[in-house]
């Protein structure tokens, strides 16, 4: 990666919302992306090193939302199977208490 991407990368993670961040750390965390950003603007470094880079894609790339594909209907369903004989004759309620 080039200086460019390592620059749009950490410009990315602190223009995120805060509350998206699954972080109990999230505070310390901006502080020190801010630092790297600063020092790679500044020319004080030339680019990150390949462990800030893969921690800051890390950080970049956690999900904002859960969404369940299944329930919207985006998945498609397999083939329909029938049902085993053992499980077509359950009782329909469980067993009384003694």
């Amino acid at each position: 990666m080039s200086r460019e991407d390592d620059i749009k990368l950490l410009k990315e993670i602190l223009e995120l919302d805060p509350q998206k961040r699954d972080s109990r750390h999230a505070e310390a965390q901006r502080e020190v992306f801010a630092e790297m950003l600063a020092a790679l603007e500044s020319g004080e470094r030339h680019q990150l090193s390949e462990r800030q880079r893969e921690w800051a894609q890390r950080v970049a790339d956690v999900p904002g939302e859960y969404k369940n594909l299944v329930s919207e209907g985006r998945v498609p369903r397999g083939r329909e199977v029938p049902t085993p004989p053992v499980l077509q004759h359950r009782p329909l309620k469980p067993p009384g208490r003694r």
